[in-house]
């Protein structure tokens, strides 16, 4: 990714190696010049960097990139920031999570089902303790994004 900059102002971003042979057409660049910062700082065309993406909350927050890069200590660079989430995207991403740990957790019940029925070889007591903790993981304090699972018995 490249910044074409004249006199300090930013006068394309992005700039593509197209954009710079179109605006050269006599010019015949080498092999790989699109990796050879001093050749194009001769055509007031830099390297942009971009930065790591920061840690968020992505319950409460979005991340967007920056549209235009800064420069900072002689390097082209381009972040990153924070957008709030509405309370509607909140209130929706809450339920969505709400809605796929309970479909798990009823797969879990399901799947344990055949424990209770009075023929079954299982440990019946060990397994009604695990459906009952699986019953209870909506009452768990990171409910529905931190859940942790119960350990069905063997």
């Amino acid at each position: 990714m490249h910044v074409k900059v004249v006199n300090g102002e930013i006068v394309k971003f992005p700039y593509r190696m197209d954009d710079l042979r179109k605006g050269n057409p006599n010019t015949s660049f080498p092999r790989g010049y699109e990796h050879n910062a001093e050749l194009l700082a001769n055509y007031d065309v830099y390297p942009v960097t971009v930065l790591s993406q920061p840690s968020f909350n992505e319950k409460t927050h979005d991340i967007a990139r920056d549209d235009i890069p800064t420069l900072v200590n002689d390097v082209w660079q381009i972040g990153w920031y924070q957008v709030p989430k509405s309370t509607e995207a909140i209130s929706t991403r809450a339920k969505a999570n709400s809605d796929y740990a309970r479909a798990e957790r009823d797969r879990f019940l399901r799947e344990s089902d055949w424990t209770q029925l009075p023929d079954s070889p299982a440990d019946r007591p060990a397994w009604v303790a695990y459906r009952q903790e699986l019953r209870n993981v909506t009452d768990q304090p990171g409910w529905p994004d931190d859940v942790i699972w119960p350990t069905p018995p063997t």
